[in-house]
């Protein structure tokens, strides 16, 4: 869960690793890098592990809501639609690791055995605490991010990522084979989801969206309400507001020139749609950025 995003056509996103020798990302980030402290909702074929430091946030995998607080963390399986926020828009510091399985996968029969039955099977995310329950997985977090500049990164990476489908492998419900059919309409989401994130700023309408998912429009509208909890048009909404927002931190352009270009029809338009979601208006929120300190280092 990284505060920038880069996605392929099917917008899912493109990781950039720590090493060209595995296929292992580790960074630190606070949930206020993202705006209105929630990350844009995607996907990966990397598994996903979140290690908090301090603070709390809530966390969204295929539209189940859990609470994530200091010690806590939680495993995201491959392919999985998931996003991290703060209703209250209060911080959080945390590790977030990303492993993709084919760095783990050898010869011999070795990934169908032990990895694709750990990414292949019906258990979408599992929680973890520090000293508890899957606190190993917490400590492998922790030692990735502590040994992330050693010129020998790739090789303790490799060890601590085996150790990490290690303990995945041994829990029962990772393995389980049997599709879970509440799940069957995410495909269709998704790709709806690609078509707004592709065409925010063009004239949308409910039509257009629920066409994307092959989908009519009451369809479209309770696929959105059971895993993002929010209507089609008002995802599409937060999501303007949410590239508005990053640009004014960015660059110099003009308010209206901004809400322009993230789809709003109209400058009041815009003002009033942020003023509500953010509760200050653009011009504000852009001299508050520019006031703040920058993020620590990751």
């Amino acid at each position: 869960m990284k505060s920038k995003i880069e996605i392929r056509e099917d917008h899912s996103e493109i990781v950039s690793y720590d090493s060209p020798d595995v296929s292992v990302y580790i960074r630190r980030g606070l949930l206020s890098a993202f705006a209105d402290h929630a990350a844009d909702a995607h996907w990966h074929d990397d598994i996903e592990l979140i290690a908090v430091l301090s603070g709390t946030m809530s966390y969204n995998v295929n539209g189940t809501i859990v609470r994530l607080g200091e010690g806590e963390g939680i495993f995201v399986n491959a392919r999985q639609l998931h996003y991290g926020f703060s209703e209250e828009r209060t911080e959080c510091d945390f590790l977030c690791a990303l492993l993709h399985p084919l760095s783990f996968c050898g010869g011999n029969g070795f990934a169908e055995k032990y990895i694709l039955p750990t990414i292949g099977g019906g258990c979408p995310f599992l929680t973890f605490r520090r000293g508890g329950t899957l606190g190993e997985l917490y400590e492998a977090v922790s030692a990735l991010y502590e040994l992330r500049k050693r010129p020998s990164f790739a090789l303790h990476a490799l060890g601590i990522g085996y150790g990490i489908w290690a303990a995945l492998y041994g829990l029962p419900q990772i393995r389980q084979s049997a599709r879970r059919p509440q799940y069957a309409d995410l495909p269709e989401l998704k790709g709806m989801l690609t078509y707004i994130h592709k065409h925010y700023d063009e004239k949308l309408t409910l039509e257009k969206i629920a066409a994307a998912g092959s989908m009519c429009k009451s369809s479209c509208a309770a696929v959105f309400k059971k895993y993002l909890r929010k209507t089609p048009v008002r995802y599409l909404i937060e999501y303007r507001l949410k590239k508005a927002a990053e640009q004014l931190t960015r660059t110099d352009k003009k308010i209206i020139e901004i809400g322009l270009e993230a789809g709003f029809s109209g400058v009041s338009y815009f003002i009033e749609a942020f003023r509500k979601q953010y509760g200050i208006c653009p011009s504000e929120y852009k001299k508050r950025a520019g006031r703040a300190a920058p993020p620590p280092a990751p």
